[in-house]
């Protein structure tokens, strides 16, 4: 007997023994019969008209007034059948909107990354530190669906300072919030969830948020800045979005110090 046709006269024996048991046995042999399916590739139509075939030989020998119990049974096995292949489906679909959402921030990375690279906008202008925050700021506000970035870079009073704000939710930051966080940036953790906020002694008085906060490092070890990202509203910020915040930071940092060496090759 090929394959499908010993599937097919598993499934009839299974679901006849079923219609009569009813117990969670039989359906838990339904729904390995539906693992079967997936393995030994029987789609979801021939699923139903096995079914439909196997249905009708058990009805066959029912009085009449069972037959509604009966059909009400087998469709409960039929669902247990059908609940392998939504599981799977669904951890397919899954699957890719994960792998969509990916892609769509490596090619934003990836743009990002080759126009800080560029050496013309280090010598376009003298605006070219605030122009690399922005970026950065807007960048990272939106690969990490945070409401509020802030990206700052330079010594004393020579700082430069982009923030990016989530205008089409219409969530914002308390600016008073923005402003202590962005002031105690060098003390606090990497990541602060909501969970801990009211455990931070800096953060405790304010209003329950969340905050990631990364450095923006010189080539020689020098902390000159901060990328930091508050009020991530579904869930908090994990470390995928560490990962993105630090690479973005590093990018930041590169470019910025492009812009600095060509304004002191500038002024020779």
């Amino acid at each position: 007997m090929t394959t499908p046709g010993r599937f097919r006269s598993e499934y009839v024996a299974a679901l006849h023994l079923h219609v009569v048991d009813r117990g969670e046995t039989t359906l838990r042999d339904g729904y390995e019969l539906g693992r079967r399916a997936l393995a030994e590739g029987v789609s979801a139509l021939d699923l139903a008209a096995i079914h439909h075939d196997a249905l009708a030989s058990s009805l066959e020998p029912i009085e009449r007034e069972r037959m509604p119990e009966v059909i009400a049974a087998a469709a409960a096995f039929f669902q247990e059948i059908l609940s392998a292949f939504e599981m799977v489906h669904r951890g397919y679909r899954e699957a890719a909107v994960e792998a969509a959402a990916e892609r769509r921030q490596a090619a934003m990375l990836r743009r990002l990354s080759s126009f800080l690279a560029d050496a013309s906008l280090s010598a376009r202008h003298t605006d070219a530190a605030a122009e690399v925050l922005q970026l950065v700021a807007e960048h990272a506000r939106e690969l990490t669906a945070a409401s509020y970035s802030t990206a700052s870079w330079g010594t004393g009073d020579e700082r430069a300072r982009a923030t990016s704000f989530d205008h089409e939710s219409g969530a914002t930051l308390d600016p008073s919030v923005a402003e202590h966080l962005e002031r105690i940036a060098p003390a606090l953790p990497s990541r602060v969830p909501r969970s801990r906020w009211a455990g931070e002694p800096t953060l405790r008085a304010l209003s329950p948020s969340n905050v990631l906060t990364v450095a923006v490092t010189a080539l020689d070890g020098r902390q000159s800045g901060f990328l930091q990202l508050a009020d991530k509203g579904r869930g908090d910020f994990t470390e995928a979005d560490e990962a993105i915040a630090r690479h973005l930071a590093d990018m930041a940092a590169a470019a910025l110090e492009r812009a600095e060496l060509y304004r002191g090759h500038a002024s020779v």
